[in-house]
C-alpha cells in the first residue's frame, strides 16, 4: 500500500531527522546555559536583570497584519474589560502585532501603555519587580510586592493597557509551581478594572487558561502578497527579473515575518538565485545576521531552539520524534491524530505528544 511504503520512508529518515535536532539541542545548551545556575537559591527571586523595558518601543512596519491589529485595538477600546493573548509560532510576529496594537492612535490616546519583556522573568517576584521597573516605580524591600504593584496600579490616573511579551519563557521553566505563582500574579492583574493586559507567546493555549478571560487571537503566516511586501520593504532595490526566485525563496520561508526579515537582510552581498542555492544547502542555518551575539530576533536557529529546549519537549520522549516525523511529511498531518495513529510509528500517547508540539509553537493547525 502507498501508505505504508510512505511509513516506511518516513521511519528510515527518522533517525537522520532526530539527530540533527539533537545538534540544535546540544547548541543551545552551549550557547544559553541555565541563567540562574550558579545563584544562590535566596537571591534568584530578586534577579530582574533587563527583564523590561522603561518605555514601548516603536512598531515596525506591518504587513498582513491590519486586521488582526484593528481587531485586538478595538477590544482594548472597547467599554468592556479584555484581556487579548497573541499565540503563534516563533517569528510569526506577535511582538510587532502588540506594538502595533499599543501604538494606535485610540488605544494610546485612552490609556497608558506598558512594555515588559519576559525573556529573563525567572519567578513570580521578579514579574513584579519587571512591572513595577516599566512603571518607574520602586519595589518596597518591605512588605508584599504584589500588594505594592497592586496599589500603583489601581491608582493610576488612566487606563492601563500591560504587555506581557514573550511570556512561554517562565511560563515554561521547570521550576516547581512556577505555573501556579505566575497564574495568581495574572490572575491578580486581570480583577484590577483599570488595567488591561495583551500577553505574547508561543504556542496554541494561554497561560493561567480559565483564571484569566482571556480574548485569544492566533497569528497565522502572512499570504504571499505581503510575504513580498515585507521582503521589498527592506530590499527595494531588488530586480523584478529576480521576482521568479524570490517567490520561491518566500515559499520556503513558509510565511514567518522573522524568517523573511533575516534573508532579505542577506539580499545586500547575493541575488535571490544565490540565495535559492545557499538555502538548499543550509536551509534555516543560512537565517541569521552577523551580529555576534545570537539571540531569537537574530538567528531563525536559535528561535526554533529555543521552543526544541522548552520544558514541556523536554519531558515528553515523543515529543521530537513525532516533530521530526511531522516535518518530513510536505503537507503536514492532514488527517490529524487519527491519520497519525493509522501510521502505527510506535508512540505510547500520540495526542499528548502532538499537544506538546503545539503547545511549544513547533506546528499550528491551520483552518483548512
Amino acid at each position: 500500500m502507498e501508505t505504508s511504503s510512505g511509513v516506511n520512508k518516513i521511519q528510515a529518515n527518522l533517525t537522520d531527522v532526530y539527530s540533527v535536532v539533537i545538534e540544535i539541542h546540544s547548541l543551545i545548551r552551549a550557547r544559553f546555559p541555565d541563567p540562574t545556575e550558579g545563584i544562590p537559591r535566596g537571591v534568584q527571586a530578586n534577579t530582574s536583570e533587563a527583564a523590561s523595558l522603561q518605555y514601548v518601543p516603536a512598531p515596525p512596519r506591518l504587513y498582513g497584519r491590519d486586521i488582526v491589529v484593528r481587531a485586538a485595538a478595538g477590544k482594548i477600546c472597547d467599554a468592556q474589560q479584555r484581556h487579548i493573548a497573541l499565540l503563534g509560532t516563533g517569528g510569526i510576529g506577535k511582538t510587532s502585532v502588540a506594538l502595533g496594537v499599543v501604538d494606535d492612535l485610540g488605544v494610546k490616546g485612552q490609556n497608558d501603555c506598558y512594555f515588559v519583556r519576559c525573556d529573563t522573568v525567572i519567578s513570580d517576584l521578579t514579574l513584579v519587580a519587571s512591572i513595577l521597573q516599566a512603571m518607574e516605580k520602586n519595589s518596597s524591600d518591605n512588605g508584599d510586592p504584589m500588594k505594592n504593584l497592586k496599589t500603583c496600579l489601581e491608582a493610576a490616573s488612566r487606563p492601563i493597557v500591560l504587555v506581557l511579551d514573550n511570556f512561554e519563557s517562565p511560563w515554561s521553566l521547570d521550576t516547581p509551581n512556577i505555573q501556579p505563582r505566575l497564574t495568581e500574579v495574572l490572575r491578580t492583574l486581570a480583577a484590577i478594572p483599570k488595567l488591561q493586559l495583551i500577553v505574547t507567546m508561543r504556542g496554541n493555549a494561554p497561560p493561567a487558561d480559565g483564571d484569566v478571560p482571556w480574548s485569544v487571537m492566533h497569528l497565522d503566516p502572512l499570504g504571499h502578497i505581503p510575504a513580498r511586501e515585507l521582503f521589498l520593504s527592506i530590499k527595494p532595490d531588488t530586480s523584478p527579473s529576480e521576482f521568479k526566485d524570490l517567490d520561491l525563496l518566500l515559499q520556503k520561508c513558509d510565511g514567518l515575518p522573522l524568517a523573511i526579515k533575516l534573508l532579505a537582510l542577506l539580499k545586500s552581498s547575493s541575488t535571490c538565485g544565490r540565495l535559492l542555492k545557499q538555502w538548499e544547502k543550509q536551509k534555516t542555518s543560512l537565517l541569521k545576521t552577523n551580529h555576534p551575539s545570537e539571540s531569537r530576533e537574530t538567528s531563525m536557529r536559535v528561535s526554533i531552539s529555543m521552543s526544541l529546549q522548552s520544558a514541556p519537549m523536554r519531558r515528553h520522549p515523543d515529543a521530537i520524534p513525532l516533530l521530526a516525523v511531522i516535518c518530513r511529511l510536505p503537507d503536514g498531518i492532514l488527517g490529524g491524530v487519527e491519520q497519525l495513529e493509522e501510521m502505527d510509528l510506535g508512540f505510547d500517547d500520540v495526542d499528548e505528544a502532538l499537544a506538546t508540539v503545539l503547545g511549544s509553537g513547533l506546528a499550528f493547525k491551520a483552518e483548512n
